[in-house]
């Protein structure tokens, strides 16, 4: 079974500073004084108001064999397989990988981008709107609508909120109060090495060059940290013997390249 070659060597949490955006739940889980009736009248208003939270049961339970997980996730970008998607997303979700993996939100919201046309299906039939018991599953997803900018996201993202409970309707909120061209990589640059991986989930799911230009910007430009140069060069590394299409990436880097100091680092890369 291929593994994953992020820039990491285990499955790890990636936290970026301000990206992070947790649901409040505190509130919900106060004790309630059973004799003060204003209180319940105050929360059957709040929930009369803002909708109920509104459950239902996935339409497609299907899932993969989890030694197929790594191979459909890195090679996605190579063999797009959309009828996958939801068997993939159980399976994440299943084994607990959205909690784990952060970067699979980056994952998914360019699979949105790729698919526009299959969300609705997707997330408000074949997922049923999504579970929002499903705690992870439900904030990468949620999430990864809204990165995606697309109109087809939007629309679905709104019908989400719809349903939500209050947390969950204050969650989507709070993303639509934040800059989301900040949660865009292409937009930012990489100042650790666990941003890296966020970068490969991104060129694994659409195929873009520009992910992978931008690793070796990072590696030829960031000398000074070594960490993060080193993080980067060792996953161009790993990732151009595995996949054809990194190589042929770093070579025309290198070729468009006037630095002859960055055509000697690519070459030791790709020898």
């Amino acid at each position: 079974m291929k593994k994953t070659i992020f820039t990491s060597l285990v499955l790890v949490m990636i936290v970026l500073s301000g990206c992070s955006i947790d649901k409040d739940k505190s509130a919900e889980n106060q004790p309630i004084n059973n004799k003060d009736n204003s209180v319940f009248q105050v929360i059957e208003k709040t929930i009369a108001e803002e909708g109920e939270y509104t459950k239902c049961k996935n339409l497609v339970e299907e899932t993969l064999p989890l030694e197929e997980l790594d191979v459909i996730i890195m090679e996605y970008f190579k063999n797009p397989q959309p009828q996958k998607i939801v068997p993939l997303i159980n399976t994440i979700s299943n084994h607990q990988i959205f909690e784990k993996n952060k970067q699979m939100t980056w994952f998914f919201a360019e699979i949105f981008k790729q698919h526009p046309q299959y969300i609705n299906s997707w997330i408000m039939k074949d997922l049923c709107g999504l579970n929002e018991d499903k705690t992870n599953e439900w904030d990468a997803l949620v999430t990864a609508l809204w990165i995606s900018k697309t109109k087809e996201g939007e629309t679905v993202l709104q019908e989400i909120q719809k349903k939500s409970s209050i947390s969950g309707k204050k969650f989507i909120n709070e993303l639509y109060e934040r800059d989301v061209n900040k949660m865009d990589p292409l937009k930012q640059n990489i100042s650790s090495p666990l941003q890296l991986d966020i970068f490969w989930a991104s060129f694994f799911a659409s195929g873009k060059s520009i992910y992978v230009e931008k690793i070796i910007k990072t590696m030829l430009q960031n000398k000074e940290n070594i960490l993060l140069s080193s993080a980067a060069e060792w996953s161009l590394s790993a990732n151009s013997k595995q996949f054809i299409e990194v190589k042929e990436i770093l070579e025309k880097y290198s070729l468009n390249s006037n630095d002859q100091e960055e055509k000697t680092v690519i070459e030791n890369i790709l020898k």
